[in-house]
């Protein structure tokens, strides 16, 4: 309980009124904006496979020579293969590893093994070499001097 000189007070206070959102006088806007806003594109008809033939009367027999009506279709791999001597069937069973990327802890200490001794191994060469780099050239010092 308070002490008698403080007065408790209400929260909220009863004279506070809820504001109304948005304000009333505030007008609804098109969003976005009109300006910004997307067309639609015009439809276009639906495009056929051919063209009708519009008249008859046109028909010139001269074209019959130059139009291909059959429905033949090319096997462009082949003449591919022909020009670059490309054979598909070569590689047909060939597996790249690409179904089974994922390897076991294991795996990947075996790997880490074996390209650590590879590592060393190139290390050693390499400072063999410079020996025999160095060997070298304090003989040609030696030959040079005498």
């Amino acid at each position: 309980m308070p002490p008698g000189d403080i007065k408790s007070k209400k929260f909220p206070p009863g004279e506070l009124k809820p504001k109304q959102f948005p304000p009333k006088d505030l007008k609804p806007k098109q969003f976005p904006s009109p300006d910004v806003r997307r067309k639609e594109p015009p439809k276009k008809p639906p495009i056929g496979k051919r063209r009708p033939i519009i008249d008859d009367d046109e028909y010139d027999s001269e074209m019959d020579d130059f139009i291909d009506d059959d429905e033949q279709v090319d096997d462009y791999s082949k003449y591919i293969s022909e020009i670059f001597g490309y054979d598909k069937s070569k590689y047909r069973d060939v597996d790249d590893d690409v179904d089974n990327m994922e390897s076991t802890f294991a795996q990947q200490m075996r790997e880490e093994v074996i390209s650590t001794k590879i590592g060393i191994m190139e290390d050693l060469e390499d400072m063999r070499m410079e020996e025999e780099e160095k060997m070298r050239k304090a003989q040609m010092k030696k030959k040079g001097k005498l």
